[in-house]
């Protein structure tokens, strides 16, 4: 979406850069040894603010749970040992020197090492003790969304992004030529093939991990329910 914002407000040809020093973030890093922190902001605010944007459309991207929490395993599953699994994640820090030497991609490397050593049902087992909210990767789309502040005009499934996307664009009047520049929408990260397999267990625990976002946003996606 950011590539997006930029071609329609021609941010890439102007050079112009967001002052990250200055930018408001929802979630902060989290520090070692310190719980998430979490900048919660007054109704009243989030209200003033819809107000004066009155006229924008607001739309988000997102993804049916199941498929977002494979993604999740495949590629932040180095974020959950950090936290969670000391031993795997120093264990695999092992394999990511070896990788430096070796001239291979180190992170790729540690989140290998550590895939074999935490499945994905033992991944599901430890979010459902430790919680979601320990970093923003983690968190409920809804709560990343401000869903019950703010409502949205369209809500995207990443995979139908190519499709829904252009005949927004225009509606909303954005030039042909800059929808034209957009298309096709490449994925920073594409999901690639994973031993990750729902059972009856971890579909039950997904969904009571991330309920509220079945609740919200599962009517819009079109992928099928843990499959």
């Amino acid at each position: 979406m950011d590539r997006v914002l930029h071609i329609i407000h021609g941010i890439e040809d102007s050079e112009y850069r967001i002052d990250t020093d200055h930018a408001a973030r929802y979630t902060p890093g989290r520090k070692s040894g310190r719980d998430i922190e979490t900048l919660y902001v007054p109704v009243k605010y989030v209200r003033r603010f819809r107000h004066q944007f009155d006229d924008y459309t607001w739309i988000s991207v997102i993804r049916n749970p199941y498929d977002r929490l494979v993604s999740m395993y495949n590629y932040d599953v180095r974020r959950y040992a950090k936290y969670f699994d000391r031993r795997t994640y120093l264990y695999a820090g092992l394999f990511k020197r070896a990788a430096f030497v070796l001239g291979r991609d180190p992170r790729t490397t540690q989140r290998n090492a550590i895939l074999r050593r935490i499945g994905f049902d033992r991944f599901v087992r430890g979010l459902e003790k430790s919680g979601t909210d320990f970093d923003i990767h983690f968190m409920r789309q809804t709560d990343i969304m401000f869903y019950d502040l703010l409502s949205y005009d369209r809500l995207i499934d990443v995979d139908r992004l190519s499709t829904d996307l252009p005949p927004l664009l225009r509606k909303l009047g954005v030039q042909e030529e800059l929808v034209e520049r957009l298309t096709p929408f490449p994925r920073s990260n594409p999901s690639r093939p994973s031993d990750a397999r729902y059972d009856e267990t971890t579909r039950a625990t997904a969904y009571r991990l991330y309920q509220p976002d079945f609740a919200a946003l599962t009517p819009w996606t079109s992928s099928v329910p843990g499959e």
